[in-house]
């Protein structure tokens, strides 16, 4: 007697079927078929769609580590800005009373940042100055003049006269007749 047999394949994946690798779907199954698991010790991370969903899939916790990482990219970035301002700052700072404007080292020098920095990334207040006399030397008209004496040089030997302002005529004739 002769017991009829019947064959089953499992199908394959069509061409218009896509795989999706977040699916366990079938994985206990097959994980026990081949001795890689016993059964009812389920693997990690092979819950349902349900607790996938709810963020306690390998896929969300690579998401959350994916944030997290732009999050302090973020703010690394921010915080390398802030230090470039204050650097930027101190360099203006140690400029300031040999330019007439204190940004045109950086501006005009051929100097960057990065020049006037020590090792440890401190602002170099010799390398500040080199910087400055030779952006001096090429271009002295950048030398801050300080201002002179509001009375200087305008000229006035007298107080001017407040009152009603001369007309143009009248101007005329007192510098006609000399008076």
């Amino acid at each position: 007697m002769s017991i009829p047999t019947t064959t089953t394949t499992d199908p394959q994946p069509g061409p218009d079927e896509t795989f999706d690798p977040a699916s366990t779907e079938g994985l206990d199954d097959y994980l026990v078929a081949e001795g890689l698991r016993e059964v009812g010790n389920p693997v990690e991370g092979t819950e349902d769609e349900g607790q996938q969903s709810a963020g306690r899939g390998p896929n969300a916790e690579a998401a959350r580590w994916r944030a997290s990482f732009r999050e302090a990219e973020a703010e690394r970035d921010g915080l390398r800005e802030r230090v470039t301002n204050l650097q930027r700052r101190e360099v203006e700072r140690l400029a300031e009373g040999k330019l007439a404007q204190a940004g045109d080292l950086l501006t005009y020098g051929e100097v960057t940042l990065d020049d006037l920095l020590d090792a440890d990334g401190h602002v170099d207040a010799g390398a500040v100055e080199q910087a400055v006399a030779g952006l001096l030397a090429a271009r002295p008209g950048l030398r801050y003049l300080p201002p002179g004496p509001s009375s200087f040089g305008l000229g006035y030997t007298r107080p001017i006269p407040r009152g009603e302002p001369e007309t143009f005529a009248q101007a005329v004739r007192k510098t006609v007749r000399g008076g």
